[in-house]
């Protein structure tokens, strides 16, 4: 008989997990064993993603939309087995599975095309009428984490725009539904990004949420009971949407404008 797989973390790029919390499919039967991420991991965690975020955040839009699509290749190679994997956890169809996935792969790939983008929306350049000249440029925020719903969908809305934006990423999910999280720490452990720039941990949300400390953005889309201590901690947590930027709003939250006066010919 063959082992039952292990569900695994991605922490400073590289993947991790013991036999776990078990894992069942719709039918109840075994489908493998969680990784369950404590305390230990998520400051491990947040620690490679503040090493990595000067190289992630130094590298030109292009190269970030490089890689970020390398990433959605990948996510897109492994399509049929994620999907009948989804298929089996959440029983439904594993034709409905597929459009999920082909659905949350579309979505990264819109991210990943926003890189080089950025800078036209949320830059500008500031007329004067002394002998200077002032530009506003975004950069990213910093550290971002974030507690996800178990979707591959949510895991993508989580972790994509803050990649866009040159920000480094721990994102938490359920153990208790660990396939789409596991199969996304996969794909990043083997993509063309630095270490530590992408970590995905699964445990138990609540208490982790309450653990990403250190962080410069909180998105707790996955953990909204947490969001009033977050504020109080004074970290920035995703707003809801305006009604006119929907899209664009994640990208918004994770990027700071910066503004520059310099004088004119010097």
């Amino acid at each position: 008989m063959a082992a039952s797989p292990i569900f695994r973390m991605l922490v400073g790029g590289r993947l991790r997990g013991t036999r776990g919390h078990p894992v069942h499919d719709a039918t109840g039967a075994l489908l493998g064993y969680a990784a369950v991420a404590g305390p230990g991991d998520v400051a491990e965690a947040v620690a490679a993603a503040k090493a990595a975020l000067p190289g992630w955040a130094a590298m030109t839009a292009d190269e970030r939309g490089r890689a970020l699509h390398g990433v959605a290749e990948l996510l897109d190679e492994r399509r049929d087995r994620l999907a009948a994997d989804l298929a089996a956890a959440d029983g439904i169809a594993v034709d409905a599975a597929a459009e999920l996935v082909d659905a949350a792969v579309d979505r990264w790939v819109w991210y990943a095309g926003w890189t080089d983008k950025i800078a036209g929306i949320l830059g500008a350049v500031h007329p004067t009428s002394g002998p200077y000249v002032g530009w506003s440029a975004p950069r990213p925020v910093g550290v971002v984490g974030a507690v996800s719903p178990p979707s591959l969908s949510a895991l993508v809305e989580a972790l994509a725009p803050v990649l866009a934006a040159g920000a480094a990423a721990v994102v938490v999910a359920p153990h208790e539904r660990p396939v789409a999280a596991a199969a996304l720490a996969e794909v990043l452990a083997t993509a063309e990004l630095p270490a530590g720039a992408a970590n995905v941990l699964t445990g138990p949300v609540g208490d982790l949420a309450t653990r990403l400390t250190g962080v410069d953005g909180l998105d707790l889309t996955g953990a909204p009971d947490v969001v009033a201590a977050a504020a109080g901690r004074g970290t920035r947590v995703l707003a809801p949407p305006m009604i006119d930027d929907p899209p664009l709003h994640r990208l918004r939250a994770w990027s700071e404008v910066t503004t520059v006066w310099h004088p004119v010919g010097r």
